[in-house]
């Protein structure tokens, strides 16, 4: 196999994140119980602002080319002060993990294997994405394209065989519900599901553009280009099944669990078409899957490369039984699945996917190396800003402005409940307990 084929394709890319979106439709049920037959008003600017949260991962990957994660905290922050942030972002995507198998797991229990215990549905997924995942990110990748399509031809063909419960007026009335609200719904629709591809960076040091650099020469790169066309069609999907399920459901929407699902149970053609809902269930495995095993290769490759330990794959197995085991006990119940999603989930994934990535922009722009090494290290009265390096400084401090006033006044203003900052750790330490206790 030569090296060229090892590497990650930018069309490959571009459907992966396509799928890693694709694998949190249960967000559905948090928005709309927000905003109900109305969701679909919130959904617009929610993919919009995950769209603008992209942006500032495409900057940090052009600044750093051929650096993964770790290498640009450290490349950005120093040394010391990067491998302490590439370990958080470690532990960060590690819950993130855990969360998405943990629900997955309640999806099927509740809706497809009753009677199933919980621990043999974890148990399939992981094994079968340990063994996915242990072959590397470019057979993961390569894998996209496929999920992709089968998920673009079944939400296709679900509006026509929906034809009879689709109703328009189902949409209205619009505007009923009060500013906060409304806010709440866009904060946690781009927490979940926009704001997830700051793991990506990880494998950007496996893209076909490191084959320019190690040939020694510098080409602009399409991987930005592949990356905002992989995120807008995940979210133009995601926006077209919203408004789907509204048609469907209207005000009822709100008490729908796993609406997508719900409305896949309604389709029947004649009595002979019928249970599509196996369909959607097949494809949500499918995408979970993809993530999963995603998730854990850039787990495994993110600790090697930030203890310095080499072997992309070393590591994915420890991290598949932690996940698996984690997983088992991260939520005692329903309620408090709900009440973590609701409440710490997007706080924290604002911070981590939104704030900190900012942050690290603000810090190349205020040191005015543009093109050049962003490296910490370097006096700052050395620096002077270029043309471009002062539009980059003001964009980035009014755009993390604007985020910071959103935050504010979701969090403050409209009484949504902010958790304490020890909350992680106390519930980390607590899910630990219990998992020994069991």
């Amino acid at each position: 196999m030569t090296k060229q084929s090892r590497l990650i394709t930018d069309k490959q890319l571009m459907f992966s994140v396509f799928c890693f979106l694709q694998a949190s439709p249960l967000f559905q049920s948090l928005l709309f119980s927000y905003t109900a037959q109305e969701s679909w008003l919130a959904i617009i600017p929610a993919a919009v602002g995950g769209l603008l949260g992209l942006l500032p991962i495409i900057y940090l990957y052009n600044k750093n080319r051929g650096r993964e994660l770790s290498g640009i905290l450290r490349n950005i922050l120093g040394q010391k002060a990067g491998t302490v942030f590439a370990y958080i972002y470690l532990l960060y995507f590690f819950i993130r993990v855990c969360a998405t198998v943990s629900r997955f797991s309640g999806f099927l229990s509740t809706n497809m294997l009753p009677q199933t215990p919980i621990i043999v549905i974890t148990g399939i997924l992981m094994i079968s994405c340990l063994m996915s995942a242990s072959r590397g990110g470019e057979n993961l990748c390569g894998m996209a394209f496929l999920f992709a399509a089968m998920l673009l031809f079944y939400v296709i063909i679900s509006v026509p065989l929906l034809t009879e419960s689709l109703e328009i007026n189902n949409l209205l009335p619009v505007f009923t519900l009060n500013k906060g609200t409304y806010t709440k719904a866009v904060v946690t629709a781009i927490a979940e599901p926009f704001a997830n591809l700051m793991i990506f960076l990880e494998l950007f040091d496996e893209n076909e553009s490191r084959e320019e650099l190690t040939q020694g020469y510098y080409k602009k790169s399409k991987l930005g280009k592949a990356l905002v066309l992989g995120y807008m069609l995940s979210a133009g999907l995601i926006i077209f099944a919203v408004f789907r399920d509204n048609a469907v459901f209207g005000e009822f929407s709100k008490n729908v669990t796993a609406i997508s699902f719900q409305a896949a149970r309604l389709i029947s053609v004649g009595e002979v078409l019928s249970r599509l809902e196996l369909i959607y269930a097949i494809l949500f495995v499918t995408t979970v899957f993809f993530r999963v095993s995603l998730s854990l290769y850039c787990l495994s490759k993110l600790l090697a490369n930030t203890a310095e330990r080499g072997g992309s794959t070393r590591f994915v197995l420890p991290f598949g039984m932690l996940v698996w085991c984690v997983s088992l006990v991260l939520f005692s119940s329903n309620s408090e699945m709900k009440e973590w999603s609701y409440v710490s989930m997007p706080f924290y994934v604002w911070i981590f996917e939104l704030l900190i990535p900012l942050g690290l922009v603000l810090i190349c722009a205020v040191k005015g190396l543009m093109g050049r090494n962003c490296n910490a290290t370097e006096h700052l009265s050395k620096l002077k800003f270029n043309k471009d390096g002062k539009v980059l400084y003001y964009g980035t401090l009014i755009v993390s402005g604007v985020l910071l006033t959103v935050i504010f006044f979701c969090f403050f203003v409209f009484n949504y409940q902010i958790p304490g900052p020890l909350a992680p750790a106390k519930w980390l330490a607590e899910k630990v307990v219990q998992l020994f206790v069991r």
